[in-house]
């Protein structure tokens, strides 16, 4: 007996949401398959140097860890482009049967977190794997803070699309400007400390144990140089940093692991330097902190503002006017960037016990973080590793290696790129037969 009145119109709900979850899933599972076999490609020459010196294995890697930092934009935007607005399912002709039971920026939203969630659990597969510091910093209290910072990085990636289309999406230009706004300020409070407030929240940033203490007490009485606290960070990399603006020394714990108290000495007498800089150096580095965001919210403000021209002419004469300079600061930090990285080699070497300790930390930290010790980018922040090594007085037991290559990180792309819009073709089939 076919089914009439309510009983008919829900089924055809639970049918509509049955519809929706499997299209959502579909997204999740596309966007996940899709990086692992882009970046499959991108590491297949790392796959293979198996029994090859770690610096062989860290070059081959390197193409690969490049291509993840642009993942998060080449998978998602191609993989949705038939079932996000304003290139949505209605423009193909069709609605959406439950398009009655959710709006449509709440299905675009379920969509963009599906494929970001999916992105990210093969991102950090793969991360895993070719890290040795993760393997390091594999404990609990990593693990929770891990799954933090996907969460951080989850929001950031839902908000960036919203704030390029949601003007476009919802038509409704000052809640768009609101939201585009506050994330900006988030940004910005993230950058200028907010990230160290969600370690310690997160219980990833904890005061150091004795032993850290009482090696940055002796190198800091050498030094005459003091951090105001010193802090371990339980984070899936080897290193340790100084915060010039609040006199923070912070180590985190894959670092702890890998060095010897002599090495962890020279270490923090590296990060101890940067304290010690003047004043107007730690003044650069906050507003170069803030300069990225200067490139971002101009444009986003500026979409928002499209319908009101007089604030949108005044915002775009603004950036205008500040594009210019705002390039030469970032050329001029980078000069000033590696000075300070030189500046802080030198005195680290300075106060080493044993000649070539600070030459053997430093390739201590970049074997656990799987870098290259030849990037051969002349204007990096850092000289290559094996010049470093070389300026602090230990010549390298190996030869000089050549620079990664390119080639596999752009096969990957076009393995990422085909594979997406392959997807998006699939996901609007799937989305079709399903209605």
């Amino acid at each position: 007996m076919p089914l009439v009145g309510p009983e008919r119109d829900a089924w055809a709900d639970l049918q509509a949401w049955a519809g929706l979850l499997v299209v959502v899933a579909a997204a999740y599972l596309a966007a996940r398959i899709v990086t692992g076999l882009g970046l499959a490609v991108a590491f297949a020459g790392w796959r293979r140097s198996e029994s090859s010196h770690w610096t062989e294995r860290a070059r081959r890697a390197w193409p690969g860890r490049q291509l993840a930092l642009w993942v998060w934009m080449v998978v998602p935007y191609p993989l949705l482009f038939g079932l996000v607005d304003p290139m949505s399912f209605a423009a193909l002709g069709r609605t959406w049967a439950f398009s009655r039971l959710v709006p449509a920026t709440a299905k675009d939203l379920l969509l963009i977190v599906a494929a970001y969630l999916g992105v990210m659990q093969s991102l950090f597969g793969w991360e895993r794997r070719v890290n040795p510091a993760a393997a390091l910093a594999l404990t609990p209290r990593t693990r929770r803070g891990t799954w933090t910072f996907r969460v951080v990085l989850l929001a950031l990636w839902t908000w960036i699309p919203y704030a390029l289309l949601g003007k476009f999406l919802i038509g409704r230009t000052e809640v768009h400007l609101a939201v585009v706004v506050v994330g900006v300020l988030a940004i910005a409070a993230y950058r200028l400390g907010g990230v160290f407030a969600l370690l310690r929240w997160t219980g990833l940033q904890r005061p150091a144990p004795d032993r850290l203490l009482a090696i940055v007490d002796e190198i800091a009485r050498q030094m005459d140089i003091r951090p105001r606290s010193v802090e371990v960070a339980a984070l899936a990399q080897a290193n340790a940093f100084a915060l010039p603006m609040t006199g923070q020394l912070i180590v985190m714990d894959p670092a702890l692991a890998v060095l010897d108290d002599d090495e962890l000495a020279v270490t923090c007498a590296h990060e101890l330097a940067h304290l010690g800089e003047p004043r107007w150096v730690a003044i650069a580095r906050l507003l170069y902190a803030l300069l990225g965001l200067f490139f971002i919210a101009p444009p986003l403000i500026l979409v928002s503002l499209a319908g009101w021209p007089d604030a949108f002419g005044a915002v775009f004469a603004v950036f205008l006017l500040l594009l210019i300079p705002g390039l030469i600061a970032i050329v001029l930090f980078q000069r000033l960037y590696r000075r300070m990285e030189v500046r802080a080699d030198a005195m680290a070497s300075a106060v080493e016990v044993r000649p070539g300790t600070y030459a053997r930390a430093l390739e201590k930290l970049y074997r656990a973080n799987a870098v290259p010790v030849v990037l051969g980018q002349k204007r990096g922040h850092y000289p290559d590793l094996y010049d470093r090594m070389i300026a602090a007085g230990l010549m390298p037991d190996y030869p000089r290696p050549s620079p990664p290559t390119g080639w596999w990180a752009l096969a990957g792309l076009a393995g990422l790129l085909v594979g997406s819009i392959a997807g998006g073709f699939g996901l609007v089939c799937l989305a079709r037969a399903i209605e």
